[in-house]
C-alpha cells in the first residue's frame, strides 16, 4: 500500500473514483428523487425546523451502515471475496465489485456527515444571537434582506434534499448488501 492512500485527500479521491464520481451521483435514482422530494414535502421543510430531525435519525442510520458493512465483509469466505475483488475490473471504470460496493458504504457515511454539517449551519443561522444581528443588518440594508431570504431558502432546499438523499442512501445500501448476499448464495450453491 502506498503512503498516498493513507492521506485524507488521496483517500477521498480514491473513494470518489471507486464510487463513480459525479456521473454516478447524477445517474443515481436516489439522488434524483432527493432533488424532487422537497417540492412534494415543502410544507414540512419550508415552515418547520426540519433540521432538528437530523440528530434523531442519523445515529440509527449510522448503525445500519456499520452493521451492513460488517455483514458485507463477513459474508462468504476468502475465495468469494477474492472473486468480488476480481469481478468488474474489465468494466469501463476498472474498479472491482468489492471496491465499488465498499465505496457505496463510504458514500453513505459522507452524506451523513454532510447532513450533520447542515444541521450545525442551520442551528447557527437560527440561533438567537445571529437572528438579532441579522435583523439589525437587514433593517439598515433592505436590499440585502431579499437576497438573504433567497439564500436561506436555497440552504433549506438543498439541505433538505441532501438530508433526504442521506435517508435514501440507506435503501441503496441495503440493496447493495442484498445483491452481495445473492451473489454469495449463487456462489455457495455451485460449490
Amino acid at each position: 500500500m502506498s503512503k498516498a492512500t493513507n492521506e485524507p485527500v488521496s483517500s477521498a479521491k480514491l473513494y470518489w473514483t471507486c464510487y463513480g464520481g459525479w456521473g454516478a451521483l447524477f445517474r443515481s435514482i436516489y439522488f434524483r428523487v432527493s432533488l424532487i422530494a422537497p417540492f412534494f414535502l415543502s410544507p414540512y421543510w419550508v415552515y418547520n425546523a426540519w433540521w432538528n430531525e437530523i440528530p434523531n435519525l442519523l445515529p440509527s442510520m449510522l448503525g445500519v451502515t456499520i452493521g451492513g458493512y460488517a455483514i458485507f465483509i463477513a459474508v462468504g469466505d476468502p475465495k468469494f471475496l477474492k472473486i468480488l475483488a476480481k469481478a468488474g475490473k474489465a468494466s469501463i471504470e476498472g474498479k472491482s465489485v468489492l471496491l465499488r460496493s465498499s465505496a457505496s458504504f463510504v458514500h453513505f457515511v459522507v452524506f451523513q456527515i454532510i447532513s450533520i454539517f447542515i444541521w450545525l449551519i442551520l442551528n447557527a443561522v437560527y440561533s438567537d444571537s445571529v437572528n438579532m444581528h441579522a435583523y439589525e443588518f437587514v433593517k439598515i440594508h433592505a436590499n440585502v434582506g431579499v437576497c438573504c431570504k433567497f439564500l436561506i431558502f436555497m440552504l433549506h432546499y438543498f439541505g433538505f434534499a441532501i438530508f433526504v438523499y442521506s435517508i435514501l442512501c440507506v435503501l441503496a445500501l441495503v440493496m447493495n448488501v442484498f445483491r452481495v448476499i445473492y451473489w454469495f448464495d449463487r456462489y455457495a450453491q455451485r460449490q
